[in-house]
């Protein structure tokens, strides 16, 4: 059975928001079968002003839209693993993105800030890590090989950062954190 015959069956069993979301991740999987994956994968709880959708607090994921292709492999790997998180891509269409970000990092246990070469010049990488720092929001560095820790924003150096490969190591650090493992 392929990711969109199982997602159409989980259809009936599932509440109308989160349905909605599916179909906007299925239409997504017709795009490329790696999306398709990635919808297969629950979406966390994301609370959007006082509406709740479903599932645990999710980690909040900080990175650069120039670097989606990475970002998307990175997202796939920790659901796999069973990081509740949320990215920008999980926010339906409609709402007001600004707040809505706001209100995740906010209501996190932890962010992950993907640190690459372009992340480190984007003011909207800079500010939600400022935020989360802000918040008292725990901050979990990844990295690419290609980084130069020199560009790097000052304030965020000497956070043990790692690399965007080590998939079991950024879970553990998200679950020290305070994230919930095992959806």
């Amino acid at each position: 059975m392929n990711a969109k015959s199982e997602l159409k069956k989980a259809a009936g069993a599932i509440p109308a928001a989160q349905r909605n979301r599916r179909r906007s991740a299925l239409r997504a999987a017709a795009r490329g079968q790696f999306m398709a994956e990635v919808a297969a994968i629950p979406l966390p709880e994301l609370r959007l002003g006082k509406a709740r959708v479903w599932g645990p607090e999710p980690v909040f994921l900080s990175y650069s839209h120039k670097d989606q292709v990475l970002v998307r492999r990175l997202v796939l790997g920790l659901r796999r693993r069973g990081v509740a998180l949320i990215w920008d891509q999980d926010l339906p269409p409609g709402i007001g993105f600004r707040r809505a970000i706001r209100d995740a990092i906010d209501a996190a246990p932890c962010l992950i800030v993907v640190w690459t070469p372009s992340s480190v010049g984007s003011l909207f990488v800079c500010d939600e890590v400022a935020r989360a720092s802000g918040k008292g929001v725990p901050v979990v560095p990844v990295h690419t090989r290609d980084l130069d820790f020199n560009e790097v924003p000052l304030g965020y150096r000497g956070l043990q950062a790692v690399p965007v490969e080590s998939l079991d190591r950024i879970a553990s650090a998200a679950a020290t954190h305070g994230a919930v493992l095992g959806h």
